[in-house]
């Protein structure tokens, strides 16, 4: 068993006063692989299921920001792009990121939770809680403006950092680390150098030959617990903390 690995994204995708976003996948797709896509849009949107596609995660923040996370465990067949659709019509940006050597059945993303609000020139990042070993913590940020954060919670890694000018301007910023066994991630801030409106995501990666990490808790005598993923938790700063 190793910790998964990231591989390599597909190009930054922008589009100004659309509802939809075609977000190209990178340029090799194995079998096996996850897919890890997030959206922004620059309101309080709701974005439609994808096929083939789970949604993990999405929320708003006041009127001003939309994010979502999507995952899949790829075929091997995924070229070209795929379509994302929101139902309403504003700058939108996304990224697709790949990752090999995750667990080939089942669930393979655990500790999953999600951060939306205005940054007062801080990205809070959550907690990431892990349940097994050789697990890859995934930090996810997207901000509603081309401005870079300048440093990051303890331990994280800055594998990108790009900006893009379409429209109002965003960020798409990705980091990951090696997790704690069976422990806690503890997040922080990541700051910026000014404030704005952003979407925060951790999550933890199963590696290959890791399933009976999700089977350790016996509920009867003769039982065995498989965890099911959820959509975690999502925190919407200065917000009311939803449960979903």
């Amino acid at each position: 068993m190793a910790v998964p690995i990231y591989q390599d994204s597909g190009v930054y995708a922008a589009t100004d006063a659309t509802s939809t976003l075609n977000v190209y996948f990178p340029a090799t797709v194995n079998s096996g692989d996850i897919l890890l896509l997030r959206v922004l849009i620059a309101r309080n949107a709701t974005f439609s299921a994808l096929l083939g596609w789970t949604l993990e995660s999405q929320g708003t923040a006041s009127n001003q920001v939309g994010v979502v996370l999507y995952s899949k465990r790829a075929n091997g067949s995924e070229t070209g792009y795929v379509t994302v659709e929101a139902d309403l019509t504003f700058l939108m940006v996304g990224r697709i990121d790949r990752y090999s050597g995750c667990v080939a059945t089942g669930a393979y993303i655990e500790g999953l939770d999600t951060n939306i609000g205005y940054s007062d020139a801080d990205v809070i990042v959550p907690d990431l809680v892990t349940t097994g070993a050789e697990r890859l913590a995934v930090l996810i940020i997207a901000l509603e403006d081309n401005v870079a954060p300048t440093s990051y919670p303890a331990g994280w890694n800055e594998v990108y950092n790009v900006q893009d000018t379409t429209g109002d301007d965003s960020s798409l910023v990705l980091c990951t680390q090696n997790a704690p066994n069976n422990d806690t991630l503890t997040g922080g801030v990541a700051e910026v150098p000014f404030s704005d409106y952003y979407g925060c995501f951790v999550l933890a990666l199963i590696p290959a030959s890791g399933e009976d990490a999700l089977t350790a808790q016996n509920i009867l005598a003769g039982a065995v617990a498989i965890s099911q993923p959820t959509l975690g938790h999502i925190h919407i700063t200065g917000c009311l903390e939803l449960f979903i």
